[in-house]
């Protein structure tokens, strides 16, 4: 019989006091508790400090809170969080959400079962302030299909050039798979470097359960505009994206990635021609020509290539293109 594996939470926090005990409780209520609770607190200065202490002082499992001593931000928060757990497995959590009181357990059962899979993902139900669904999850607002699905090294790669990323508090990742891909590399942010980089160097499980409680409210770091946008909204939306400006980031963002796997020896050949690819796609954006009839060689060439759809919005994204200035 496998060995248990000690489970983690990285959880980190700033001025969270409104939320952050229904999240604490939904840890209390995991029909497989974790092993221990890691918190990063990024300068909070209301109750969060208290509200965590008082926690820690009742909760079955040992809790440690840091406090740091600058403001780090919640990627980088999130990376230090992540180093200092001591677990087998590394679940990541926000402080506004609520978690299903089975997740730890199924995550956990999954890793234990194979031990390739170095990293999960679940979906999250859309919630109101109040906990009340808004009638669609994190799946159905990025047209995620819902199945069960185990991805060998290097399979997701065409998922993550096309998305920027998976929400990261519905994640977990092996301890010994994250130490190999921190620090972060620069132009990437943790739940958009994680699934990534994990996706690279072992399987990956999708789970299609709403595992999360993901609230909406002003005050979150990342947010979700309404899914039933019109046309008019989508081509807004989308436009600012497809700009020279955009393209140049997104370039040196994969190269940064490319340099980190390849320096630690994470990447095999068949992985560094993909991600060539998609750093000569950008760079290629980067720097269409301003005059319209330059540009048609060019993006025929593209769409010929089938890059247009690989890395962005297909035909969208190649008139996008031709029409703006």
């Amino acid at each position: 019989m496998p060995k248990p594996l000690v489970i983690s939470i990285a959880m980190t926090t700033y001025n969270g006091e409104r939320f952050l005990q229904e999240q604490l409780d939904s840890f209390l209520q995991q029909t497989c508790l974790p092993d221990e609770l890691v918190v990063c607190d990024d300068g909070s200065h209301d109750r969060t400090i208290a509200i965590l202490e008082s926690f820690s002082s009742r909760a079955p499992f040992p809790v440690r809170i840091y406090r740091n001593n600058a403001n780090l931000g919640y990627s980088k928060n999130f990376e230090k969080a992540g180093s200092l757990c001591t677990g087998d497995i590394i679940a990541f959590s926000d402080q506004d959400d609520v978690w299903d009181a089975q997740k730890l357990e199924k995550f956990a059962k999954i890793m234990t079962d194979d031990p390739e899979v170095g990293f999960i993902f679940c979906d999250a139900d859309i919630v109101d302030e109040e906990l009340n669904s808004l009638g669609f999850s994190f799946w159905n607002f990025h047209n995620i299909s819902k199945t069960f699905a185990i991805f060998s090294k290097g399979e997701l790669l065409d998922y993550f050039f096309n998305y920027d990323f998976i929400l990261g508090a519905v994640t977990a990742i092996r301890k010994c798979i994250y130490t190999s891909l921190v620090p972060i590399p620069p132009s990437w942010v943790y739940d958009d470097w994680l699934p990534f980089a994990s996706s690279v160097v072992s399987k990956v499980v999708k789970l299609p359960y709403e595992f999360n409680k993901y609230r909406k409210h002003i005050n979150q770091s990342c947010g979700l505009r309404k899914i039933n946008r019109s046309i008019i909204e989508k081509i807004i939306d989308n436009s600012y994206k497809d700009t020279r400006a955009h393209f140049f980031n997104k370039e040196i963002k994969w190269l940064n990635g490319f340099i980190y796997l390849y320096k630690n020896n994470l990447i095999d050949g068949t992985i560094m021609r993909k991600i060539d690819e998609v750093i000569f796609h950008c760079d290629k954006r980067a720097n269409i020509p301003y005059n319209i009839m330059h540009r048609i060689p060019f993006i025929l060439n593209e769409i010929i290539s089938g890059r247009y759809h690989k890395f962005y919005k297909g035909w969208r994204s190649a008139f996008r293109d031709l029409i703006s200035i």
